[in-house]
């Protein structure tokens, strides 16, 4: 069964017009259009922030900019509009596992992520979620990696139906790591034997496992065959 300590903790709040600047390890990612038009309107009051903002879209020509300022450390994110061609969930997943990349090595370990449509964002949390998968089962040194984010917090009005959401996605990311599980494991660890014994782990989650050994997988060799015999006995009877 999947470790749950190995998947960020993301969770949905309600938003604030409030930065809280004594907090310098978050990041605040806030979206743009790609005519450079912000699309996170959380601080329009903050006429000062929203100019030094929007000064460093204009002049910055990146999909993903990091911004430094007195007020906390913002990342500035190009994305499409729903209306846009190539709006897609594979283009918003895509979109969560760029902005784990942009974060992950900046040395924050909580993310504000501000969006108002909820199912933006649920697409955009398996986007990081996938985005954070690592095998490390048999490196010598782990303390190498250096990434230290740890949460995401997503601020939307609608939090509560995220939150009800949520799981399905979280769910989806458990059986992708299974898989990428698997994949990434020597042949030595995992072989036919050893995958059945894997297979057999997903019973306790209601998934009927039907495990074929050598005998019964010689029994069910001609059934192909036998169901083909059947077929053309059958047609043979129509056409009489």
């Amino acid at each position: 069964m999947q470790d749950e300590n190995r998947f960020l903790k993301i969770n949905f709040e309600e938003p604030s017009n409030f930065l809280n600047q004594d907090a310098m390890d978050e990041v605040h990612v806030l979206f743009y259009s790609e005519k450079n038009v912000l699309l996170s309107h959380f601080f329009q009051e903050d006429k000062f922030l929203s100019s030094f903002l929007k000064k460093n879209i204009t002049i910055n020509p990146s999909n993903y900019v990091i911004v430094r300022s007195e007020k906390g450390t913002f990342l500035l994110v190009r994305r499409k509009l729903q209306k846009d061609i190539g709006f897609t969930d594979n283009y918003l997943e895509e979109l969560g596992g760029n902005i784990y990349n942009s974060l992950k090595s900046i040395g924050h370990s909580n993310v504000k992520i501000y969006e108002e449509e909820a199912e933006i964002n649920l697409r955009i949390a398996l986007g990081i979620l996938l985005g954070s998968y690592n095998f490390s089962n048999y490196k010598k040194n782990k303390s190498k990696e250096k990434n230290t984010l740890n949460n995401v917090i997503f601020l939307c009005m609608e939090y509560k139906i995220i939150e009800e959401k949520y799981n399905e996605m979280l769910n989806i990311a458990k059986g992708v790591f299974t898989a990428r599980d698997l994949v990434w494991e020597p042949p030595n660890i995992l072989f036919p034997e050893s995958f059945a014994h894997q297979c057999t782990e997903l019973q306790k989650i209601g998934v009927e496992v039907i495990i074929y050994d050598e005998a019964k997988l010689k029994k069910w060799a001609w059934k192909p065959f036998w169901l083909l015999e059947e077929a053309l006995e059958n047609l043979v009877e129509l056409l009489l």
